[in-house]
């Protein structure tokens, strides 16, 4: 057995032709024309599959640590600013938080920068055509998504409301109400080096704010390693690009939008009251339908709220040489190769 190390695409496709290699993981526009260059060789998918998504990084709303008590508010990511529209804080004078956290939508007008900036999150996701991303990009293998929880609309959970249209002018008119000027300039960060996120299916999302927005974006191809202390110190503030598993309908949600979680997170941390009543509630729920009823909350809350943009459904895709007769790997991972004592060989 031997194991090597590819970064590069093009040189993995080539090694898999070349039969250099015999398994290797590789994006959905490249596998099928790999795959078809040897006869006998196969696609086989890995890990429960997850949805990929550009975080709306800055939006730390937890005050307090739910375990240890401690102040965590204000985050230093939390910049509210004409440089940040995206990101709103719901305790700034004249904001009711109260009224932010308990009913979705809030019973009265939120105050303006929370809504401002909501408004500019619904832009962003309005934007995006995630079904020409799954057609041109994904090659048909990485349907459209629409929520935060993972929730797609094959699920009896599904809303109707969940649903992100593709709407350039309703996204165009929420940035004219926000007061955000034509021409933006704002940075979002792709991740260059993980194969659980592939950044061509980011750079075709950022892509669509360019063209159909008129805005000014700079990508950000910092590897993962080198950006990963500002989503530990929760300093990050410009969006990104990250994936969350589907996972199932009746498990806690929210673990990397919690202080509780420690370490790296997705760049948001959601209030104490939507937490206890979502995530920690969940924790300690022993009733399955009780806590799908709640993660329901969680998503009508992120759907309103777009503290994530989603944009696509991605299984890890691996091609095998057709030499490999058996390969029996664990499926219910992240969509990392596995089981490698498994493999028959002709």
């Amino acid at each position: 057995l031997m194991l090597i190390a590819m970064g590069d695409a093009q040189v993995k496709v080539a090694a898999f032709k070349t039969g250099e290699v015999d398994i290797v993981n590789l994006g959905s526009q490249y596998i099928a024309d790999a795959v078809a260059a040897i006869p006998g060789s196969y696609i086989q998918k890995l890990g429960e599959g997850s949805t990929l998504h550009l975080y709306m990084a800055g939006n730390f709303w937890q005050q307090t640590h739910p375990v240890t008590g401690d102040q965590l508010y204000p985050r230093d990511g939390l910049l509210v600013d004409s440089d940040h529209p995206w990101i709103g804080d719901p305790y700034a004078d004249g904001c009711d938080p109260d009224n932010l956290f308990a009913t979705v939508p809030p019973e009265k007008p939120a105050c303006d920068n929370m809504e401002n900036a909501r408004l500019v999150r619904h832009a962003l996701a309005m934007a995006i055509d995630r079904d020409a991303i799954n057609e041109i990009v994904g090659l048909g293998n990485t349907p459209p998504a629409h929520t935060f929880t993972g929730f797609s609309e094959a699920n009896p959970e599904w809303k109707d409301d969940w649903k992100i249209p593709y709407d350039p002018a309703a996204a165009k008119a929420n940035l004219e109400k926000a007061g955000v000027p034509a021409g933006f300039k704002m940075k979002a960060w792709v991740v260059p080096d993980a194969s659980s996120l592939p950044p061509d299916i980011a750079e075709a999302a950022v892509q669509f704010w360019v063209s159909e927005l008129g805005l000014d974006v700079e990508i950000e191809s910092t590897n993962y390693a080198g950006r990963r202390p500002t989503l530990i110190g929760r300093s990050i503030s410009i969006p990104f690009h990250h994936h969350m598993n589907a996972g199932y309908a009746d498990e806690p949600k929210g673990r990397l939008v919690s202080a509780s979680k420690g370490g790296a997170n997705r760049g948001i941390e959601l209030p104490n009251p939507v937490l206890d009543k979502t995530y920690l509630a969940n924790l300690k729920e022993g009733d399955a339908a009780k806590r799908i009823a709640n993660n329901i909350w969680m998503e009508d809350y992120m759907s309103y709220w777009m503290l994530n943009v989603p944009m696509v459904f991605k299984t890890a895709l691996v091609a095998v040489n057709g030499r490999v007769t058996e390969w029996t790997p664990y499926t219910e991972t992240f969509g990392n190769q596995n089981s490698f004592e498994t493999v028959v060989l002709k």
